[in-house]
């Protein structure tokens, strides 16, 4: 078994070899030292947001219905058709899109994978079995994801610099698809691009699109799908397997040609655009707290802040994930989620759990990209103890955290509000007491 110091080596080595591979800039395979994303963990986060998007899908249906009947109230209704089953967590933003023979569904979500489908091999089969090539993408799947939101986070830190804001997110692709549905194609808000393999052998292939701009007729190549056609430009041709990634820059068109079912994963970084100040200020200032945040019952109400202090937040929380602006909502958690369980430390050691102090002299707390506002003076010194043993800290019960750190100042209620903000925004990991 890889113990904790050589897997951290391993995420360290791998998020160099992503860097070099952009810094070269061109399409290029290699191969992870450890990914952090495996075939079965994926597929399982696959298949219950599956079942989010198919409970979503009924919602709408009845929801239709209704204002359907509403239409016609003298039709007879036995039920109340708009009770039906909920819809996803708030923050979800995400949603599969599925392609049929390489026409896109309406609703993708009968055809994804369900509780019937042990693991990906069974789902394939039956996909097989269907006798139709079938084709789905989930961008920006992290979002429901600690586990691949933090392995995100671990290979493309390298990436980005603490001065510059850029998006970045995870788009999963599966089916037993032979090439991709929509063709060839350019991602023009691409910068970076990263195709992990984790079941199944894909071929890409690509083509500089300043190259194909000299074309007479560059749509011979555009839209067309591979392996078919008879290209005037040659692609560039990588073959991959599991294990290995295969590197594109934003600006070369690509599509992939796949032997048999497949599954993997996007890692995709798009230009850096805003400076931290424009960012935040492009969300505007009346609310500087995440409004998933607001849902934790902290101890704090937010407070208007001035522009010196948004600022410096945005800055913060900038810095608190290395550059990046995309890491997923906040988590929504019940107020006691956490009360008799343990917590586990996911902090990388470059980016610690920061308190910033504001011009009132109250603080924000900033973890991977969110911010706490903490708006007790009195108990800023006890505070400050707890993220400081947070940040050094390898597991603990919450039972000893509490032990610890509650007193006359910090309140059992104060040190669970921190705990829930934290796990929310993935800098810790809480477990339910078995």
């Amino acid at each position: 078994m890889t113990n904790p110091s050589e897997r951290e080596r391993e995420a360290a080595s791998d998020a160099e070899l992503l860097a070099a591979l952009a810094q070269r800039g061109a399409p290029q395979v290699a191969r992870l030292s450890h990914s952090p994303f495996d075939e079965g963990m994926l597929f399982e986060i696959i298949r219950r947001a599956g079942a989010l998007q198919r409970r979503h899908a009924r919602r709408k249906y009845l929801v239709g219905l209704e204002r359907l009947l509403q239409r016609f109230p003298e039709a007879e209704r036995s039920r109340d058709w708009s009770s039906g089953p909920g819809t996803s967590k708030p923050g979800q933003s995400f949603e599969f899109i599925g392609y049929r023979d390489g026409a896109t569904l309406i609703d993708a979500s009968p055809y994804l994978p369900s509780d019937a489908h042990a693991s990906f091999a069974a789902y394939t089969a039956y996909l097989e079995g269907l006798g139709a090539s079938l084709g789905f993408q989930a961008p920006g799947i992290e979002a429901i994801s600690q586990d691949l939101a933090v392995g995100l986070r671990s290979l493309i830190k390298r990436l980005t610099k603490p001065t510059e804001l850029r998006k970045s997110y995870l788009n999963v692709f599966f089916g037993n698809y032979r090439s991709t549905p929509f063709g060839v194609h350019v991602d023009p808000h691409h910068e970076h691009a990263f195709h992990l393999v984790l079941s199944g052998s894909k071929e890409l292939w690509c083509w500089d699109a300043f190259e194909l701009a000299k074309l007479a007729e560059p749509s011979q190549v555009l839209g067309s799908v591979p392996p078919s056609g008879d290209y005037s430009l040659q692609p560039l041709r990588f073959a991959t397997e599991p294990g290995q990634v295969v590197y594109w820059p934003g600006h070369f068109a690509h599509s992939m040609v796949t032997q048999g079912p497949s599954l993997g994963v996007s890692i995709v970084l798009e230009p850096p655009e805003l400076s931290p100040e424009q960012a935040f200020l492009s969300i505007g200032l009346a609310d500087c707290q995440d409004t998933a945040a607001l849902r934790l019952r902290s101890v704090a109400r937010v407070a208007p802040r001035s522009i010196d202090d948004a600022i410096e937040i945005a800055r913060a929380r900038c810095r608190s994930i290395g550059g990046l602006i995309s890491v997923g909502p906040l988590a929504e958690l019940d107020a006691d989620a956490s009360v008799s369980g343990t917590v586990e430390s996911r902090i990388d050691p470059e980016f610690p759990i920061e308190a910033l102090e504001l011009s009132d002299g109250e603080l924000a707390v900033i973890a991977n990209g969110h911010h706490f506002e903490w708006n007790d003076p009195d108990s800023k010194h006890d505070l400050r103890r707890l993220l400081d043993y947070l940040n050094g800290f390898s597991s603990s019960s919450v039972s000893q955290v509490l032990g610890r750190f509650v007193s006359a100042r910090l309140e059992r209620r104060d040190v669970l509000a921190i705990l829930r903000f934290c796990t929310a925004a993935a800098a810790i990991r809480a477990s339910a007491a078995s």
